[in-house]
Formats: structure tokens, C-alpha cells, sequence
């Protein structure tokens, strides 16, 4: 299943998956404008009851702190409630940003 959520003039919002692995790809920015978007997105796939959800960064443009602070917050929120939360695929720059901050382990992602 597939749904696209438009979001802020930056980022649109695709989700895919089924009941045990939902995979929310980010096109375009995650960033002060954006962040609310992604946190409705993700927030409103719990009552779906998912193992895992997984933010795919393969077409995610740019990342700032508060787009990195509203990942940072998703999953400690879905841990929370069970939910296991990681990163993939994010570009070169995006990963070199993750990596710099820290917190790239934390999503699941090799900071090599």
C-alpha cells in the first residue's frame, strides 16, 4: 500500500509498507518548515501497530537541527510504544551531517 501525503512547499511524504514494516520516503527537505509535516505522517502510523518504521532519506534534499531533532524525537517516541524506528539510504551529504551530530548510529545508519 502506497499513500502520498503533500506536504510544506519542501517536502512531500510517501508511505509504503504493510502491518509489520512501514517505510515513510522523504522527498525533499527536512527542515524548521517541514518537520511538523513528518511528525504527523509518522505519529499518525501507530495506531497501525508496525514493527518498524523506517524514514527512507534516498531523495531527502537537506537536513538542518530541527529536522534532526524531529528524528531524534520520533524515535524515542516510537520506542515508547514499542515501535522500532530507524533511518536508510540517506545521500552522501545527509549522511556526513548525521554522522558529524552523532546521531546517525542511533538511526540505524553505519557511520563509515
Amino acid at each position: 500500500m502506497t499513500r502520498y501525503y503533500p506536504g510544506a512547499a519542501a517536502v512531500d511524504l510517501v508511505v509504503e509498507g504493510n502491518q509489520q514494516k512501514l517505510t515513510v520516503k522523504v522527498i525533499g527537505e527536512i527542515n524548521a518548515e517541514t518537520t511538523d509535516d513528518l511528525r504527523e505522517v509518522v505519529s499518525n502510523l501507530m495506531p497501525r501497530h508496525p514493527q518498524i518504521i523506517v524514514v527512507d532519506l534516498s531523495e531527502t534534499s537537506f537536513i538542518d537541527s530541527m529536522g534532526i531533532g524531529a528524528l531524534m524525537g520520533l524515535r524515542a517516541q516510537l520506542k515508547k510504544n514499542g515501535c522500532d524506528f530507524s533511518a536508510a539510504n540517506p545521500q552522501p551529504r545527509i549522511r556526513e551531517v548525521l554522522v558529524l551530530t552523532r546521531v546517525a548510529s542511533l538511526l540505524g545508519l553505519d557511520e563509515a
